[in-house]
């Protein structure tokens, strides 16, 4: 690691990237592993340092690259409140259901820590309405009311894929008729 990387690196642990040169962000610089395999993306993310990076540079490659124990730049981010900072776009199932070492993902750590608000929960679930996230929603909801509301619509989910499942039943009865 020279030294422009050290700098980085350093920046980025205690969230001052918009203390160095910005010809010092770079994909090499940003992405350059240290022993644990943690780069200075996971630490922007658990500094809350993300929206430090320039926007070109926040890919679904960078934000998904593991360290030595599984955690991307989602988990980090997650768990310290700053999925705002990533752009919305990557705010995918796939990327917020990557299981780390242990089994957590970042929608988990997202519920535990609180970082779960109302439009949150709202944005998530439009974008992807499983069953997986809500219950994981319904077990770190802090909020009964919150708890209830996401019973309900999981509730309506069940009751969904069941009418789905009756419907393409009947969709395959129809296509393939069996005649006596």
């Amino acid at each position: 690691m020279n030294s422009e990387q050290k700098k980085v690196f350093e920046a980025a642990k205690h969230g001052d990237l918009d203390k160095i040169p910005k010809e010092f962000l770079t994909q090499e610089n940003l992405t350059i592993k240290a022993s644990d395999g943690g780069t200075p993306f996971q630490w922007a993310a658990y500094s809350g340092a993300l929206d430090q990076i320039p926007r070109e540079l926040l890919t679904q490659e960078n934000l998904t690259r593991k360290n030595g124990f599984g955690w991307t730049p989602f988990h980090f981010a997650a768990k310290n409140g700053a999925l705002d900072q990533i752009p919305r776009e990557l705010l995918t199932q796939e990327n917020l259901t990557i299981k780390n070492k242990y089994g957590s993902t970042p929608l988990h750590y997202a519920a535990y820590s609180g970082d779960l608000t109302a439009g949150t929960i709202t944005n998530l679930l439009r974008k992807f309405p499983t069953k997986e996230s809500l219950e994981i929603l319904i077990e770190y909801s802090d909020n009964q009311r919150d708890k209830d509301f996401l019973q309900k619509g999981l509730d309506a989910l069940k009751k969904m894929e069941a009418s789905r499942q009756k419907l393409s039943d009947a969709i395959a009865e129809i296509s393939n008729p069996q005649i006596s």
